[in-house]
């Protein structure tokens, strides 16, 4: 489902990541299966970009332990995401 994932729009109001966010979102097992995506090096930088918007829009500051382990070089959106959550305690994508 991620790959259908458009790379310009990811997952915004409007889109199909929107759609996909929220099928994904109430899946079970979403957590792991979603970090399995974010760890897998042989998944495109887009999928692993959704993934990981996914995963901290759903665990929101629970996310920054696994996030964090990710420096810009290996997921800048995993990196980026981590900041955020710091900063602000919280994570919407749709904002």
């Amino acid at each position: 489902m991620l790959s259908l994932i458009n790379e310009e729009s990811l997952i915004s109001r409007g889109t199909i990541g929107q759609s996909i966010d929220a099928i994904l979102s109430n899946s079970n097992g979403i957590n792991k299966k979603l970090e399995i995506i974010i760890i897998n090096i042989s998944e495109t930088e887009t999928i692993r970009t959704a993934a990981s918007i996914i995963y901290a829009f759903k665990n929101q500051e629970e996310s920054i332990p696994f996030l964090s382990k990710f420096n810009e070089d290996q997921l800048w959106s995993a990196s980026q995401i981590t900041k955020s959550l710091i900063e602000y305690q919280y994570f919407n994508p749709y904002q």
